[in-house]
Parts: structure tokens; sequence; C-alpha cells
């Protein structure tokens, strides 16, 4: 299994300081390579943050082991904490657009399911489906080409990015 440098040093380093608890943050996405990490004793806990930026409920449905519902953080690298004003740092997410805007948009199932149409399964027209299904809506979703994830198929492709196919593969 592929091990990132930080949990080589963290292994390394926490026998010799072993009363200290030893952390591991960075790009640890995956919920059950986290745990994996714990229970073999190559860190005593895993720090995740952006990762509950684009699913606020990923502790609860890990609990409830319920991985395949999980939305992935697509390591977009979209500037998760802006900061636009240094007082007041602002949460953003590209797979997560409520991020900072929970009470400003709460979530209401609809009295009158309607029928809806969304044009293209790229990465706004999939969030739009999601959203209206989950409010009980009967959706539709149009798409010319043979696959969804509009232009996020061409930006998977570059080095690096591969990361960003775990949310397509998450809506399909």
């Amino acid at each position: 299994m592929f091990h990132p440098a930080c949990i080589m040093i963290c292994s390394f380093w926490r026998y010799p300081i072993s009363s200290i608890p030893v952390f591991v943050v960075g790009k640890i996405n995956d919920v059950r390579y986290a745990a994996d990490l714990v229970e073999r004793g190559l860190v005593d806990g895993v720090s995740m943050g952006r990762p509950l930026l684009a699913d606020p409920d990923l502790p609860k449905k890990a609990y409830e082991n319920r991985f395949d519902d999980i939305t992935p953080c697509g390591s977009c690298g979209g500037r998760c904490i802006t900061p636009e004003d240094p007082h007041h740092p602002v949460c953003k997410c590209h797979i997560n657009p409520l991020v900072g805007h929970e009470y400003d948009y709460p979530f209401n199932p609809t009295d009158k399911p309607k029928k809806v149409l969304v044009i293209g399964a790229g990465p706004g027209g999939m969030y739009t489906a999601v959203t209206a299904a989950e409010r009980g809506h009967d959706v539709t979703v149009w798409e010319k080409s043979k696959q969804i994830g509009g232009q996020l198929n061409l930006a998977v492709v570059s080095p690096g990015k591969q990361e960003m196919c775990k949310w397509l593969t998450h809506l399909n």
C-alpha cells in the first residue's frame, strides 16, 4: 500500500516519543485508509479537514459503515479556505457549494413534487439533479456526451488531479 511521506515520518517519530500522541494531516481523504493507519499503529490519529467540507456528514456515515455514501473530496485545489478577508476566512468547496451557507439555504423537502429537467451532466448539472432529487422532485438529466462530468473529464487527465475522478464515480 502507498504511504505518503508524512506517514513514514510520523511512524518513525512515534516510537521514541510514544507518550505524545502523533496525528497526521495532509490529503488523507479516505476514511478507511485513515482507520487502517490508526489500527496498524502507524499514527495515533488522523486529522481530516477538506473531506469534512465536501461531506459534513462524513463521521456519521463512517460510523454507520455507509462508506459508499460519503461524498469524496476531489482534491481540486479550489481554495477551500479563502483569504478574502484575513480576519474572517471563508470556507468554500467546489464539491459542496453549501459550505458556509448552510443556514442561508435550509434543506426543505417539497410538498409538491415537480418534473425537473437538467440539461448537461457536468458538475453543476449533476449537483442540481442530486439536490432536486433529494428534495423529492422527479429528475431527468440530459447529456449530449456518453459520460457525465462535463469538462471535469478533461481536468482529471492533468498530473496530480486523478483524485477528482472519485467525485465523478460517486455521482454515478
